[in-house]
């Protein structure tokens, strides 16, 4: 069961790394978020390269551990610091409220 409910966990939390990282490099919405927050375009590639490489790490076994909690780390601040840019640019709350979801299922899959 614990086993179960660690990789439904890592895997929600991959999954949701890949998705953001798609709409990073894809999705007009976020583009125009990240130019109106003033970052830097070439920051969206960063941010959906880490991204991408963090849910590979989270699910291949072969992986150390070592290199699989930093990947797990580096979710839980990519989590914080995206509700924090949604309460700076007045987003709706809901954008809050999946973030928090989503963190508390990456403290949960670790």
């Amino acid at each position: 069961m614990k086993k179960t409910i660690y990789w439904l966990t890592t895997l929600t939390v991959a999954w949701m790394l890949l998705f953001s990282a798609y709409g990073y490099l894809l999705d007009p919405q976020a583009i125009r978020a990240f130019a109106e927050l003033g970052l830097p375009n070439y920051f969206r590639f960063e941010l959906a390269t880490l991204c991408a490489v963090g849910a590979v790490v989270m699910v291949v076994p072969k992986i150390s551990n070592t290199a699989r909690e930093w990947a797990f780390a580096g979710a839980a601040l990519f989590f914080v610091t995206g509700m924090t840019a949604h309460v700076a640019n007045n987003d709706s709350m809901s954008y809050t409220e999946i973030g928090s979801v989503h963190l508390i299922l990456t403290a949960t899959s670790r």
